[in-house]
């Protein structure tokens, strides 16, 4: 596992790359519009092998997305 790997349980938050993302798919679709509007965090609930993290996003109660780690920053580096 690299050192900067997602793993269950991690606190995170969208990057800049990561926000523009959001923000597209919010346009089209109002899932997404709490994310982009209310909080752009969230905590890693499920990894799969291929490194893709199922979060858990603090903006609204229920509301969960896959994601690659490559849209993700890392909150909780110890």
């Amino acid at each position: 596992m690299r050192k900067n790997a997602i793993r269950v349980g991690d606190l995170i938050e969208l990057n800049k790359k990561g926000e523009r993302l959001m923000y597209g798919k919010a346009l089209g679709n109002s899932y997404y519009l709490p994310i982009v509007e209310v909080s752009p965090r969230g905590i890693v609930v499920e990894v799969h092998d291929d490194g893709n993290a199922k979060i858990a996003w603090f903006a609204k109660e229920g509301l969960m997305t896959w994601l690659s780690p490559r849209y993700l920053k890392i909150l909780n580096k110890g």
